[in-house]
């Protein structure tokens, strides 16, 4: 899902629907361990499905 890879929920057991992913900021302390721990070093995704928040403040939850 994270390399772009599957964009499905169907593909992997749920029901037919697209998935949508949303990075968080490079910056961030989670996305470098989420890279190492989860994607073995290797890059995030691009694509239509994938969106890279760039900034804390555009996460809905962030806003203050």
């Amino acid at each position: 899902m994270f390399k772009g890879n599957t964009q499905d929920w169907s593909k992997v057991g749920g029901p037919a629907g697209p998935i949508k992913v949303i990075n968080r900021p490079e910056f961030s302390g989670t996305h470098p361990t989420f890279k190492e721990q989860v994607l073995s070093g290797a890059n995030f995704g691009t694509g239509p499905n994938i969106t890279k928040i760039d900034e804390m403040q555009q996460l809905p939850c962030c806003k203050l």
